[in-house]
């Protein structure tokens, strides 16, 4: 028999709401069976930690009280992405040849919830108005080669949008520091406003800034903090005009990238929050050895 302990359950993203507002889960019976497990993880968790406000609201909706429930989001590893000697292991610019050129970066999964043909467009439309910005689209995903022939097709891949394979972890404070803004694009689905993208986390780290183009807690903070920009998730012209006036304004650029790293050392620090996630576990341990007693 297995002894009984205590459970502390993490919501990374709303299960089964996400794959729901995807269509990538339809089926009635499946749907149901699904929403049961949720209820049920959730009710005999001693403790649940959201990673953001928008997934606590979430979980409480299902009934859940917000004594149980901690907010601690994914971190800025600022030692690691201010790493000096990593952030010079390599030059991504002079690897691509376009030294002098203003880099938008996207690195992460070429997947479905990304719509990053939605950024080729982007990427299109500003070439025609200002070839000194270049995009560059770093990773790996189902979506890949859908994207090259997408790019192919606009004439522009090599020209203004670079997709390249995954680079080694050591290699991102590098890469980062070589950009001038940093995307995380998501498509136009309200419950991804409550994600908390790794990349969001490790552009504030890198000291650079961000653009979205979702609401929710992240366009709050991109508005509330000064930290980059909120596109419109489906204009990708106006999205253009936005990107160019922010790149060619080399005061504000420099602003939000101090910003950002000040952000994330008073907000986002992973140090300070490991401290409250530990905190989080100690009260699931707590209230279980009460609810013993």
């Amino acid at each position: 028999k297995i002894k009984s302990v205590p459970m502390i359950f993490e919501v990374r993203d709303l299960w089964p709401e996400m794959p729901i507002a995807t269509g990538d889960l339809k089926n009635k019976f499946l749907i149901k069976a699904a929403s049961t497990l949720e209820i049920i993880a959730y009710k005999n968790a001693s403790h649940i930690i959201c990673l953001s406000p928008g997934m606590k609201d979430g979980v409480k909706r299902r009934g859940i009280s917000g004594d149980i429930i901690s907010i601690v989001p994914n971190s800025s590893d600022i030692k690691y992405f201010q790493n000096d000697k990593l952030k010079k292991s390599m030059n991504l610019k002079k690897l691509l040849g376009i030294e002098g050129k203003k880099i938008c970066l996207y690195a992460g999964s070429f997947g479905k919830i990304n719509d990053l043909d939605y950024l080729v467009k982007i990427a299109k439309e500003t070439y025609q108005k200002d070839n000194s910005i270049v995009f560059i689209l770093l990773g790996e995903g189902k979506f890949k080669k859908d994207l090259i022939m997408q790019s192919k097709k606009f004439k522009i891949l090599n020209k203004n949008l670079f997709i390249l394979d995954s680079y080694p972890k050591k290699d991102m404070p590098s890469i980062f520091n070589s950009a001038d803004l940093i995307f995380s694009i998501f498509k136009n689905l309200k419950p991804m406003w409550s994600n908390s993208a790794n990349k969001f986390f490790d552009a504030l780290a890198a000291g650079k800034p961000v653009c979205i183009n979702y609401g929710g807690w992240h366009a709050d903070i991109i508005r509330k903090f000064q930290v980059g920009l909120v596109i419109p998730p489906e204009n990708y012209i106006q999205s253009s005009q936005k990107i160019i006036k922010f790149l060619n304004n080399e005061n504000n650029k420099k602003i939000f990238s101090i910003n950002s790293l000040n952000l994330a050392k008073s907000h986002f620090d992973r140090d300070k929050l490991f401290q409250k996630f530990e905190s989080a576990i100690f009260k699931g341990i707590n209230k279980y050895r009460l609810k013993k007693i």
